[in-house]
């Protein structure tokens, strides 16, 4: 169940329950203080203070990243799934990680959770998964933009320093454990700095935790980025230079450009991660628990969970094979079939139409019969 401050009212309660409360990442967690200021019902009441504000964009802004991160990582499953070509490649098991570790991500990191006491196997548990599933999300990032890099590289260059081009699903896939194996217990240190007599959250205070904040940032943010960017240049570079080697070429340029369309993609999903996540970074190097900051790291973590919800939306932007599977779906199929039958029963499209009899083929060849 989610989390019921004290002081809060009935009603606010079950707001909170209906539009998920949204919350900072586990890193930083200061409660507001709604007692006095945020409670309709107290003469103090203000709306317009940071605090409250604060209150209702998470409360929102929650619920919209909830839904649409649903919603994206769900079809994104589907459309892999379903489309064999897309099963049997490493991208394909990448996505398939990413939208799950994604709806992981959303549902630990953005409604908050308050477990039982007496339950302290569980509230470490969650907190561990939490931080797993979130670095989980950067580092397949980082897998991506370096196994597309290899590739593309391999290609271009002839190097055999990138492995083989018939990487299928089941390296893949063994890739993408090894990851899960590696992030959950790299975070399940954080139970070292856990606080379970007051509700399983950190000690912010301790020395134990200033060194697990660095941790967690250069391990989430800084070393993932780092990869990224690094890796992006080097695809771009040898992109260019596979296009401007196949230029006379049109069986392998119809290659590169099929395979630039995966590349494109993924790379602008790497890209989003990089400028959603950024802006955390910095939140999370200035410690300042004023009204303002509090609202601004709202924002910031906001981005951060939209990036991770918002994927299915980069792809279907970006990526011109993704779109054509979504699309080859029987229910989109059946919406394109109903346009040509509306445009036919249009009766201002009938008023162009000939008059003049069209003879068919078995017409045609009676009547060249007969004149000879």
């Amino acid at each position: 169940m989610f989390y019921r401050d004290a002081e809060l009212s009935y009603h606010e309660y079950l707001v909170c329950n209906l539009f998920c409360i949204f919350r900072d990442r586990m890193n930083i967690t200061d409660p507001p203080n709604y007692a006095n200021i945020c409670d309709k019902n107290h003469p103090d009441y203000d709306p317009t203070d940071q605090e409250c504000i604060s209150k209702d964009f998470r409360i929102y802004a929650g619920s919209f990243i909830l839904l649409i991160g649903t919603i994206g990582h769900i079809l994104s499953l589907l459309v892999i799934l379903n489309k064999k070509s897309f099963r049997i490649q490493t991208f394909g098991v990448y996505i398939v990680a990413l939208s799950l570790a994604g709806l992981l991500t959303l549902y630990t990191g953005v409604p908050v959770w308050k477990l039982p006491g007496y339950l302290k196997p569980s509230c470490a548990f969650l907190i561990i998964l939490k931080y797993t599933a979130l670095q989980y999300v950067a580092w397949i990032q980082a897998t991506i933009a370096l196994d597309r890099t290899c590739q593309v590289a391999k290609h271009v260059w002839n190097t055999e320093h990138c492995g083989s081009n018939n990487l299928n699903w089941k390296k893949g896939l063994i890739i993408v454990s090894i990851e899960l194996l590696v992030c959950l217990g790299l975070n399940s240190s954080v139970v070292l700095v856990l606080d379970f007599k007051h509700g399983c959250r950190e000690l912010e205070a301790s020395p134990a935790w200033s060194i697990w904040s660095v941790f967690d940032l250069i391990s989430f943010s800084i070393l993932p980025a780092f990869i990224i960017i690094i890796s992006n240049v080097v695809l771009i570079i040898a992109t260019r230079h596979s296009l401007t080697r196949t230029k006379s070429e049109h069986k392998n340029r119809t290659l590169v450009k099929t395979r630039r369309s995966m590349t494109v993609m993924l790379t602008a999903v790497n890209i989003q991660f990089v400028v959603t996540t950024l802006p955390v970074s910095i939140v999370q190097l200035v410690g300042n628990n004023d009204p303002k900051s509090k609202l601004f790291r709202s924002v910031c973590y906001a981005i951060q969970y939209l990036g991770v919800a918002s994927t299915f939306v980069v792809y279907c932007i970006s990526g011109s094979k993704f779109r054509r599977a979504l699309f080859g779906w029987k229910m989109f199929k059946c919406f394109r079939s109903c346009q040509p039958a509306n445009r036919l029963a249009d009766p201002s499209i009938q008023v162009y139409s000939s008059s003049t009899e069209i003879p068919s083929l078995k017409t045609v060849s009676s009547s060249v019969s007969s004149e000879s």
